[in-house]
């Protein structure tokens, strides 16, 4: 499930950014089933047990695509 405010983020932006971000929400929420998401710093991110994995934040020169690597012990 989408959190609301990451919708909302979306619907915020003009094209071509807007098909970008919808992109980028349906491809992530399909591959990272098991993943919550939310609005984290101002941006749409996606965790995994607690940690961000992946998100993506819209600036004025386009959408910059974030990933964190988690370090398993």
């Amino acid at each position: 499930m989408i959190d609301k405010a990451i919708t909302n983020y979306n619907n915020e932006q003009l094209s071509p950014s807007l098909e970008i971000c919808n992109f980028l929400t349906n491809f992530i929420v399909e591959n990272l089933k098991s993943s919550s998401n939310k609005l984290w710093h101002g941006g749409p991110v996606w965790f995994i047990d607690g940690n961000p994995v992946v998100g993506y934040w819209v600036r004025k020169h386009g959408v910059t695509l974030l990933f964190w690597l988690l370090l398993f012990r």
